[in-house]
């Protein structure tokens, strides 16, 4: 799953861990999704899958849409990212899984917009109103606003806890 509306998700079911494992979400209007062609398997850890070119779909929804990109290499894309970076505080939240294997690589890629990060626990179970409160506190913390960028790199558990804060803060 991979969104950038706040409270609302694009959903894709697949082994990507961009997919799978990222999601990117702007508190305010979506604009676009980046997704990936990395396979992640919970023994053996990510593997590159055969290389395609990247590919873009336009999803409209009713007057509102946004672009979906999926290909091999696209978190380390800063062209890519700099249309959907808003003018103000950037966080990305990941997980105990995710983030050791993908965290240093968004972050280089996002260097210019400054971002701070946290890490949630993995797991169904870490779903909870406290890890919620604790990423609205840390957006507080930073002095996000309207204009900052709310980026979940990690699976369904840090998605949905990003979509509800980007929603609610």
């Amino acid at each position: 799953r991979v969104s950038t509306a706040p409270g609302k998700a694009v959903s894709r079911k697949t082994s990507s861990p961009l997919c799978t494992a990222a999601k990117a979400r702007v508190v305010g209007t979506p604009r676009a999704c980046i997704a990936s062609d990395t396979t992640y398997s919970r023994k053996t850890g990510p593997s590159q899958a055969r290389p395609s070119p990247m590919q873009t779909v336009e999803l409209n929804l009713a007057g509102r849409g946004c672009r979906i990109h999926i290909g091999p290499g696209l978190l380390q894309q800063a062209a890519l990212w700099r249309p959907l970076m808003g003018s103000g505080k950037t966080l990305v939240v990941t997980n105990s899984r995710v983030g050791p294997l993908y965290l240093d690589g968004l972050l280089q890629t996002l260097q210019e917009w400054h971002p701070e990060s946290m890490e949630l626990p993995d797991g169904e179970e870490h779903k909870t109103l406290e890890n919620w409160s604790r990423i609205l506190a840390r957006l507080a913390s930073i002095g996000a606003g309207r204009d900052s960028m709310l980026v979940a790199l990690g699976g369904g558990v840090v998605g949905d806890l990003c979509g509800f804060a980007a929603a609610a803060y």
